[in-house]
């Protein structure tokens, strides 16, 4: 699967349509409304991070009023996907106060299938919902967890 990215097609503001490209890694593109890529968000409108190990299935992407938006999903660390939140300015350069450089990996968070929603409170603190296995035969169980501010 090295390579692969899969495509979410996402409205963000501003009458530009953005188009957000995920995979092993990820690549962020913007375009306009006419289908041209944007290039006062990036050169040719794309952005290749420097975030890796990410699942090919995103679970958010929250625009914010001040053009800074988060992408949501899990990524494998030490073998074990665990829920991040990376928080990116309006031109796609990771925010560096959020997080670590930008992302905020949730180790802590026991996590057995993908994220099943997120949002933005009125603090602009993140709130994410999931599932976990649960060990006995009940099923799954359910979490909600909510960011600082600074991730």
């Amino acid at each position: 699967m090295r390579g692969r990215t899969g495509t979410a097609h996402l409205p963000l503001h501003g009458g530009r349509a953005p188009a957000w490209l995920f995979g092993r890694m990820v690549q962020l593109a913007r375009y306009l409304a006419n289908g041209a890529p944007d290039p006062s968000f990036a050169p040719n409108g794309r952005v290749l991070t420097t975030l890796t190990g990410v699942n090919f299935e995103q679970s958010g992407l929250i625009a914010n009023a001040d053009g800074t938006f988060f992408v949501i999903s899990t990524r494998a660390v030490s073998g074990v996907d665990v829920p991040y939140v990376a928080k990116f300015d309006s031109s796609g350069v990771p925010v560096s106060t959020f997080g670590t450089n930008g992302v905020a990996t949730l180790n802590s968070l026991p996590l057995g299938l993908p994220l099943i929603g997120s949002a933005v409170d009125a603090s602009g603190r993140v709130v994410i919902v999931g599932t976990t296995l649960d060990v006995a035969p009940d099923g799954n169980e359910v979490f909600v967890a909510r960011l600082t501010s600074a991730g």
